[in-house]
């Protein structure tokens, strides 16, 4: 069970089937195709250097792999929550979908905040959100499947946050180093970007299930008062924690929008000059 909560349900798969031949046709068809950049081969160590130089960007890269333990973690655990805190066998299905229906509106929602009040503290809204929400997920029981369904819409709309405002973030501070360097290092820094995500997952599972193994939790059978606690605990309080620490990292992220701004100049300025 606790590799089935890893793979998803069929219902993931069949959505999948059909909506990513969509959205691939309609990236193909709609969106034009850059200019080609120029290549580099940047050495491992070198690449590495530059990350860390670039404060910013550490910055970003910190909270965003703080944060995103907390729901890589809650992932593969709501399965067993389900089954086990809750009682209902056959609501997988359905809390994936009032989950990323939740989330699909929080992306439009926090893409349209940011317009307004910025990156960072539209990103901050979404992490207090999932913060406010993710400890109630402890005072749940058998039967309180709504109730679990309510949370996690919210906590969704949160989650929304981490799918579309990093990635932003992101793209002003690579801004920036092409700013700083003349140089168009975008894809060593979306590599490193990509690692992190994997390494986020990585580190979630093999976090959360040694864990419940330790207490005694057993997918396949009846588990006590403590093991259901645990699982509890892990699945509810945890991500607290991090989503805490996600925040004190990116609440001094530096790059305004005015800043970002001045480096979109400097870079049409840089480009002008090279023509």
């Amino acid at each position: 069970e606790m590799l089935r909560s890893l793979v998803g349900s069929e219902m993931c798969i069949r959505d999948s089937i059909i909506t990513m031949p969509l959205s691939i046709g309609l990236l193909l068809w709609q969106v034009p195709e850059g200019e080609l950049a120029e290549r580099q081969r940047i050495p491992f160590l070198k690449g590495l250097a530059i990350m860390w130089q670039n404060g910013p960007f550490k910055r970003l890269m910190i909270g965003f792999m703080i944060g995103g333990i907390g729901p890589a973690l809650a992932g593969p655990l709501y399965v067993l929550f389900v089954n086990h805190v809750i009682g209902e066998d056959m609501a997988g299905n359905i809390i994936l979908l009032v989950f990323y229906s939740a989330n699909l509106i929080g992306v439009s929602l926090w893409g349209w905040l940011a317009r307004r009040i910025g990156k960072r503290k539209a990103w901050l809204a979404g992490m207090s959100l999932m913060l406010v929400s993710q400890p109630w997920y402890i005072l749940l029981g058998p039967g309180d499947l709504p109730a679990m369904m309510m949370i996690l819409f919210v906590g969704g709309m949160g989650a929304g946050s981490f799918a579309a405002i990093p990635a932003a973030m992101k793209a002003d501070v690579i801004d920036i180093d092409r700013v700083e360097s003349g140089e168009d290092r975008t894809g060593l820094f979306f590599s490193v970007w990509s690692l992190a995500n994997k390494l986020i997952v990585a580190f979630a599972v093999g976090l959360a299930f040694p864990i419940l193994d330790a207490f005694g939790f057993r997918a396949d059978q009846t588990n006590g008062p403590d093991q259901l606690m645990a699982l509890k605990i892990l699945f509810a309080g945890f991500p607290v924690i991090c989503y805490a620490l996600a925040m004190s990292v990116v609440w001094h992220y530096p790059i305004t929008e005015s800043h970002h701004a001045k480096v979109i100049r400097s870079l049409r300025e840089l480009e002008t000059a090279r023509a």
